[in-house]
């Protein structure tokens, strides 16, 4: 009846938009894509490779696969240089902050996720941005949906809910993360 979810052009751009502001002159930017031909995955390329626009963009699709994001970035920081990775899972994002760490190599890192894993190389600057959405978000919008069908045999709810994606960084970090928490959580308002 309804669409509960981001706009995942969205967290493509804003990695993209941070892509830029990071690497002002230009500079190699490397996509862990999931599977080829999804939907979600084709509108955060899209949103990521229209902010990235000066950069110059290579894609590695990894499905859903820790291992293959891992060699896929191994690979790419022993051939090139490579100044900024966005990484559109969080399985993708793991593999990826395992092969930074081993290459001892500064670079940019945006994932798509927050999970404990993430927010600690948040923490310890590995990941530069961490993209979400936030459960009890979602959880509002489902009870919210299910009383009106309970309540009504009539309701319609909206085609369509869009998430707000929230993004963390070392500045922010303390407003979404406390220490030793399963994942981010967006701050009460």
């Amino acid at each position: 009846s309804t669409l509960i979810a981001p706009d995942y052009t969205k967290i493509g751009d804003a990695a993209g938009a941070r892509a830029s502001a990071l690497l002002e002159d230009g500079g190699r930017c490397l996509e862990l894509k999931t599977d080829c031909g999804s939907f979600i995955m084709q509108m955060m390329s899209d949103g990521f490779d229209n902010a990235a626009k000066e950069m110059t963009l290579t894609e590695k699709f990894c499905g859903d696969d820790e291992t293959a994001a891992y060699e896929a970035v191994r690979n790419e920081l022993a051939s090139d240089e490579v100044g900024f990775i966005f990484a559109q899972s969080p399985k993708l994002a793991h593999g990826a902050i395992r092969a930074v760490n081993e290459s001892g190599k500064t670079v940019s890192l945006a994932a798509y996720g927050a999970d404990r894993t993430i927010m600690e190389a948040v923490s310890s600057g590995i990941v530069d941005t961490a993209l979400f959405v936030d459960a009890v978000q979602t959880a509002k919008y489902i009870v919210a949906d299910a009383d009106g069908f309970i309540r009504s045999a009539a309701y319609a709810p909206p085609q369509y809910r869009e998430l707000i994606v929230f993004a963390v960084t070392a500045d922010n970090l303390a407003e979404y993360y406390a220490a030793g928490d399963p994942y981010a959580k967006a701050p009460v308002r």
